[in-house]
């Protein structure tokens, strides 16, 4: 792999990695050879300036501090200054390191070296600049001897950028000798019918073993190291001369923190969520431990399959919470004349509860819509084990024409104690113009005209998920994500609810949700927002079920307001220093 960074033919050399498989460490080698032995204009881009500055300073000052073929070329400047935490003056040039999210990095900059780190994590465009890839690589024009590095973890499919670039290699892998008949072959996880790749038996991750592709023999861990000692790189298409390209996954890692049988365990624990509708974890690690690329696939039910899934419970009838709730959330959708409410119950996994469906009519310029809104949120839900359950987080939407009310709303609110101590907390909150950001945004923004928190949702993400927990089925109706409906989901609910599908952008080659025509989706959007509201909110769901059941068993035996027992005065001369006048 260094060999082709030396190698002055090659002008872009591709690497796909996993994570912790050395591409940080490439990178500096790589830099430290062109510093010493090939001098110029250096720029380093990583994802976001705040991960330059680190690099910058754990990685790259002790390196060029500490060799001393190095640390006599590069200027020896004081620490505490910006412009040497991003930027190394050399004989012969310069490095600077720039995040992929800073446009003035990739611009005003003439290089010779680029180094294109995680790009798979870089965001879509650098603000209203354009794809921060196309950019730097501009930058490099002006040299005929240029060299462009780029490295990274795989990401989705239709997003990622490094696997074009790897399309185009001679795509080389790590191939290994099996111990028992010496056949070379690259290492792969494989499919559950395929007679080769990892194996286990009985869904045991300790029985974890390696099924050779020509001679079909059992290989342990214990003999990776002696394979990856006698191992080579192997070109899939050695006609692409001078298009280096390099391919592993962590089934090589020597280390022990990552041998086969802790990757079962890792792929057992991320196939039992994928199942139950959760695919993060399936995701994170085709990504980060094979070095694969995510292919989401929805399997959305039709309305009519999903209104056979209304379930009997919080019925007019009998308005009382299921006893597994534990936790409320409530998310408002402003429109025109009304606003639209969905109430959630959460319990142990996510799983979640439609408890109501309100549509307040009215004009939200108006007070009074406001109030009725105010005094519906303060409701108290009988619960199964006798209790009153009371909403504890609610957050409502500012992306439409009645900002101003939804702020001056929440700001009066933010977080209100009620008569009975019951604590709730409010945040405001608006939809990401940027697609498939996390759905989470801990730390609210405060450059808004309201003057509080406002909390970005990663919507495109969050309808990721919804999506992938409306096609669980299983037999008991339960489990981890699992969306249960009551009476409140009608035709009108489910149609709104599945209002959106998948697409991909012609242009930007993104993955996008756009709406399907004639449908209101203002259920999904509430159904977002209560997402968000839980994974903000971050409650113990496991403790709060726990403390429900105590408190509701001492109201049983009539002890819940029973003040704790005063500890017993000690006696005189009962300590040994009294024992010891005597």
């Amino acid at each position: 792999m260094l060999d082709e960074i030396g190698n002055p033919l090659n002008e872009k050399v591709i690497i796909v990695s996993a994570t912790q498989m050395m591409k940080t460490i490439i990178m500096m080698i790589a830099e430290a050879w062109k510093i010493d032995q090939h001098p110029g204009p250096i720029l380093h881009v990583m994802d976001t300036i705040l991960n330059a500055t680190r690099y910058s300073r754990e990685r790259l000052d002790p390196m060029l501090r500490d060799n001393r073929f190095l640390s006599i070329k590069v200027q020896d400047v004081k620490p505490k200054k910006a412009d040497t935490v991003l930027m190394k003056k050399f004989v012969g040039g310069i490095l600077k390191l720039v995040g992929a999210n800073s446009p003035s990095g990739l611009i005003f900059t003439t290089i010779k070296d680029l180094l294109l780190d995680e790009v798979d994590s870089y965001p879509i465009s650098a603000f209203d600049f354009g794809d921060p890839v196309e950019l730097a690589i501009k930058r490099t024009t002006e040299f005929e001897d240029r060299q462009i590095i780029l490295a990274s973890s795989p990401g989705d499919e239709v997003t990622s950028r490094i696997m074009p670039e790897w399309d185009l290699t001679d795509q080389r892998y790590y191939n290994v000798p099996c111990p028992h008949c010496d056949e070379g072959q690259k290492l792969e996880w494989g499919r559950v019918d395929d007679d080769f790749g990892m194996k286990w038996k009985n869904e045991d991750p300790k029985t974890a073993f390696y099924l050779c592709i020509q001679c079909h023999k059992e290989i342990y861990n214990r003999e990776k190291y002696w394979m990856l000692a006698n191992g080579l790189w192997k070109k899939t298409f050695p006609e692409r001369l001078y298009k280096p390209g390099f391919h592993i996954n962590r089934l090589y890692s020597p280390s022990a923190t990552t041998s086969w049988d802790k990757l079962v365990e890792d792929f057992l624990i991320a196939r039992k969520y994928s199942k139950q509708g959760d695919h993060e974890r399936l995701k994170v690690f085709i990504n980060t431990t094979l070095a694969g690329v995510w292919s989401p696939k929805f399997n959305i039910p039709k309305e009519e399959k999903l209104i056979q899934r209304v379930e009997q419970y919080y019925t007019p009838e009998k308005k009382i919470l299921p006893e597994k709730i534990c936790y409320l959330t409530a998310f408002i959708d402003v429109q025109d004349t009304w606003l639209h409410c969905i109430i959630l119950g959460w319990c142990i996994g996510e799983e979640s509860f439609l408890i109501e469906r309100k549509l307040i009519f009215g004009n939200p310029a108006q007070k009074m819509i406001w109030n009725e809104l105010d005094i519906y949120l303060m409701t108290a839900f009988e619960h199964a084990l006798k209790l009153n359950l009371y909403i504890s987080a609610i957050g409502i939407d500012t992306g439409g024409h009645h900002a101003d009310e939804v702020y001056a709303f929440v700001k009066e609110r933010q977080v209100r104690q009620l008569r009975n101590g019951v604590v709730q907390r409010f945040y405001a909150t608006k939809g990401w113009n940027t697609p498939w950001k996390p759905i989470t945004d801990l730390k609210g923004r405060l450059n808004n005209k309201g003057g509080i928190p406002l909390y970005m949702v990663g919507t495109d993400t969050a309808k990721e998920v919804i999506f992938n927990r409306l096609a669980i089925e299983n037999e008991e109706k339960e489990g981890y994500g699992y969306l249960h409906f009551n009476h409140f989901a009608d035709a009108e609910f489910f149609e709104g609810l599945i209002s959106e599908t998948l697409i991909r952008d012609k242009i930007t080659k993104i993955s996008k949700w756009v709406p399907i025509p004639n449908r209101r989706n203002e259920d999904l959007d509430c159904y977002v927002g209560n997402l968000f509201l839980v994974r903000v909110t971050k409650p113990n769901l496991v403790k709060i079920t726990e403390d429900l059941k105590q408190k509701s068993e001492k109201m049983k035996e009539g002890t819940l307001f029973d003040q704790p027992k005063e500890p017993s005065a000690k006696q005189p001369g009962s300590n040994w220093v009294n024992k010891w006048r005597e």
